[in-house]
């Protein structure tokens, strides 16, 4: 009788296991799929986060482009999958009081939906499990905040080593083609502050290049040179040399129509420049016009260059709260050709403090509704090691930026641009 009643308990025991198998064997293809879906998911979100923060950088309007810039970011987080990016959303606050956009005067807003089909590690179609594959969705929204409007010059170098390769294409090329693409960039911003974006050009080689004017010179009635040396000297018994600290003094100081300068055949070359000096503008058709005939020559001098931005920048009736002065180089400052300079005065100019100077006086001034100024420097060197250049002491070297090739040219130009003009979130 007790053994009978073993053998019926064993077979109650073989049933129970029988029927609890399934049962244990969807618990653990759910623990092992499921886990891996949380995982994903998380990955996804992160994923679709940076993508939708770069969505925002990138500010684009063309929605082919958006999508593949979306999947290209989500499939460097989430491999071996297919990925589906349901929607992309753009919309935009435009106001004109200038703090209704959740502080700010405008942003563009991009919302992500994405979704990825993954197949399941131990597929089953049970209650329990995920089947043959599953499902992770994900979203995220980024917003391009608009800040205040911007003063840029660009202190550009087009001394004579700017016609050489770089990547394919001359320098001076390059940097004209980036110059462009920053100006696109500042206009999609136009319109919507009180004052918009203004940007101002400055090439410089051994000097910058005097306005086209009817000027004319005692002696004969010629034309003066072609250049204008913002330096001023004195006589020495070796000859000329620089004067540093008046020339820091005078800083403001045009020299442009100074016939005691550019009248001074003695001592100047009547040398021509392949560029000039482009005011201020916030219409930036003309620049981009006179920019294209633009040709490099001569020596290098970037304290000619800028000094003569810092007085651009010094003539602005109305400025924008922030300004920008970029100085753009291939290489260190070099003794000249054309002129009296026989040594160069760049670490002379910066113990006489020019850019403490030019800093502080330009970051005291106020905007027409009173809010402070900011000035800033910022110098990027390419082709070379910039942080040799003695100019580092004068902007600073949290100011200083090194480029390897023309795209971080570009994306350094455009950070710094950024970060005056708007922010993510």
């Amino acid at each position: 009788m007790k053994q009978h009643s073993l053998r019926k308990q064993g077979g109650h025991a073989a049933l129970l296991f029988a029927l609890i198998i399934p049962a244990m064997w969807g618990f653990f293809t759910l623990a092992i799929d499921g886990s891996r879906a949380i995982q994903t998911k998380a990955r996804l979100g992160d994923a679709a986060e940076v993508a939708a923060l770069a969505l925002a950088a990138q500010n684009s309007l063309d929605q082919v482009e958006n999508r593949a810039l979306a999947t290209n970011y989500i499939d460097a987080y989430v491999s071996d999958v297919d990925i589906t990016v349901t929607s992309i959303e753009r919309t935009e606050c435009n106001v004109s009081n200038s703090r209704d956009c959740d502080g700010a005067s405008r942003y563009a807003q991009y919302a992500l939906d994405v979704s990825i089909e993954q197949q399941s590690w131990l597929p089953t179609e049970s209650w329990a499990g995920f089947g043959e594959s599953y499902d992770v969705v994900h979203e995220a929204t980024a917003r391009k905040y608009q800040g205040d409007s911007i003063d840029v010059a660009f202190v550009m170098d087009y001394s004579g080593s700017m016609r050489e390769g770089w990547n394919r294409k001359a320098k001076y090329q390059h940097v004209e083609e980036i110059i462009n693409e920053v100006l696109d960039e500042l206009e999609s911003y136009q319109g919507i502050q009180e004052i918009n974006n203004r940007v101002a050009l400055v090439p410089y080689a051994e000097f910058t290049a005097r306005p086209d004017d009817n000027m004319r010179c005692d002696r004969w009635g010629t034309r003066p040179w072609h250049f204008v040396d913002q330096l001023y000297f004195k006589s020495t018994w070796s000859g000329l040399k620089v004067d540093a600290k008046t020339t820091v003094r005078n800083w403001r100081y045009d020299r442009a129509t100074d016939p005691s300068m550019v009248c001074d055949g003695s001592n100047y070359n009547n040398h021509y420049v392949g560029f000039k000096t482009v005011p201020f503008a916030d219409d930036f058709t003309n620049l981009r016009s006179v920019m294209s005939g633009f040709y490099p020559d001569g020596a290098t001098a970037s304290y000619q260059g800028i000094i003569k931005a810092a007085q651009l920048f010094e003539r602005l009736a109305e400025p924008n709260p922030r300004q920008l002065l970029v100085i753009l180089s291939d290489g260190d400052d070099s003794t000249g050709y054309y002129g009296p300079l026989r040594s160069i005065p760049t670490q002379s100019l910066i113990e006489e403090g020019l850019c403490d100077v030019i800093k502080s006086e330009l970051s005291s001034r106020q905007t027409p509704d009173n809010r402070p100024v900011t000035f800033q420097f910022a110098m990027i060197g390419f082709d070379y090691d910039v942080n040799d250049n003695p100019l580092t002491q004068c902007v600073g070297k949290e100011n200083v930026y090194d480029a390897k090739n023309p795209d971080e040219l570009l994306d350094i130009i455009l950070n710094l641009i950024s970060e005056e003009i708007g922010h993510l979130k």
